[in-house]
């Protein structure tokens, strides 16, 4: 029907994709997943394989039925025609170890973005103490976080990002909701020569969201 009305002139992503492990744990109880972390790996990895095959799936069912008008990442995530890679969801990967979630979250990833040109990673909340393995995911394309109380109530530690994504060419989608002053703190703390970064801002009122704009590009 979007497609019919728009006539595909107007940009249409793919839904908000979550990652293998997000379904799994909305598939099966949560505690008897990470349960089976240690007393039966082996079916949690099938577990993850058949969800990632399901999702490949179901991502070029969406891709045939947008054509034209698709967008990269996708839901979340700064996106256009000429980016790459799939944005998925993957929250509840926050609540493994850095082993755990290289041994079972991100072979799925990779496995399930393919055939899409890598993946995008998101997760609300604070994940700065998983940025490092973050960044090692195969075919990384770009991360999305927030950076401000008022875009999460658990934010990211801005400081961090510089120091592990800058020269990695990895794309920092980075969400800060709050007025100009909030945003300009919050990009000085991101921003250094080598990053990739793009600022997605809300501010209440349009005056306040130009003055927001015109700090960013100042930095």
């Amino acid at each position: 029907y979007f497609l019919e009305k728009t006539q595909g002139r107007i940009p249409l992503s793919l839904c908000d994709v979550q990652s293998p492990f997000n379904v799994a744990a909305l598939v099966v109880d949560m505690s008897a997943l990470f349960m089976g972390l240690y007393d039966c790996p082996d079916q949690v990895a099938e577990l993850l394989d058949r969800i990632t095959g399901l999702m490949s799936e179901f991502t070029q069912e969406q891709i045939k039925r947008i054509g034209g008008a698709l967008v990269w990442p996708g839901h979340g995530f700064a996106s256009c025609r000429v980016f790459e890679g799939v944005g998925m969801s993957d929250d509840n990967s926050m609540m493994l170890s850095a082993d755990q979630y290289q041994q079972f979250a991100v072979p799925a990833m990779v496995k399930g973005t393919a055939d899409f040109a890598g993946p995008a990673f998101h997760s609300c909340g604070n994940w700065s103490h998983m940025a490092f393995t973050v960044k090692e995911i195969p075919g990384l394309r770009m991360i999305d976080g927030a950076f401000s109380v008022q875009t999460d109530p658990s934010p990211n530690e801005a400081e961090v990002f510089p120091t592990v994504f800058a020269n990695s060419g990895v794309i920092v989608n980075a969400r800060i909701v709050g007025d100009a002053s909030d945003v300009a703190d919050q990009i000085c703390k991101l921003w250094e020569p080598g990053m990739k970064l793009i600022a997605v801002t809300y501010c209440q009122t349009p005056k306040e969201q130009k003055c927001a704009y015109e700090r960013v590009h100042e930095i």
